[in-house]
């Protein structure tokens, strides 16, 4: 199965990133610990401060919500659990993002949290993360723009796995995300067949790029370990 979509950069891509409220997808409201100043990256690094939160107090949760159907019962009840106002992670503070946002940001962090150290020079062509077999033949309408936005990322991280974890493991709005970005520009159109427009920002596709090397590199260290395993 081959999702084919086409991407839109904004000006704001480019420049200052767009606020988090106009990504595509649900919108969250939330209370969030230590909201920073202001400024243009302010939100973004509010709420990938959230997501590290949650990934750290979480580890369980996150892990089986990026591995369940976008969509399905036991996915909302996942990503409604995490904003639970009890929470420490939660405290003064508001701020509204997507559940894309919101998704991204729990790959960044996950990426940091098990691969930070772990840096692959290439990923192997027959190489499967096995997301797209979650869906079976048929992506239903409300998952299609996550999984193509999942698509695009590995891509993204398969053309240049170097720079795609330069990329996440960047501060937002700082001179290696700006620099980096900049670099992958050729790759994010490498990776865009004819098909569905999507609007992406910055924070949408560190998010996209985070989830596709996150599950590339998840697969080839599994795989490592089995062949690990059949040589003993």
């Amino acid at each position: 199965m081959i999702l084919r979509f086409a991407l839109l950069i904004s000006a704001a891509f480019v420049a200052a990133p767009p606020a988090l409220a106009q990504e595509t997808g649900t919108l969250i409201r939330h209370r969030v610990a230590q909201m920073p100043g202001r400024g243009p990256a302010a939100a973004r690094v509010t709420m990938e401060g959230f997501a590290a939160c949650v990934v750290d107090r979480s580890q369980g949760r996150t892990r089986k919500f990026i591995d369940l159907p976008v969509g399905s019962p036991e996915y909302k009840s996942l990503l409604k659990s995490m904003f639970d106002p009890s929470d420490e992670c939660m405290a003064d503070g508001q701020l509204e993002l997507s559940e894309n946002l919101l998704r991204g940001g729990i790959f960044v962090a996950l990426f940091k949290h098990d691969y930070k150290s772990k840096a692959i020079d290439s990923f192997p062509d027959d190489l499967n993360s096995g997301y797209l077999q979650l869906y079976g033949d048929t992506v239903p309408s409300a998952a299609y723009s996550v999984v193509a936005l999942e698509q695009f990322g590995e891509c993204v991280a398969r053309a240049n796995p170097a720079l795609s974890r330069s990329l996440v493991l960047s501060y937002p709005a700082s001179r290696q995300e700006n620099e980096t970005v900049q670099a992958l520009m050729p790759k994010f159109s490498a990776c865009i067949p004819d098909g569905e427009k999507i609007e992406l920002s910055k924070a949408t596709v560190k998010g996209a790029v985070a989830e596709g090397l996150l599950r590339l590199t998840r697969a080839v260290t599994k795989s490592e370990f089995a062949r690990t395993e059949v040589q003993k």
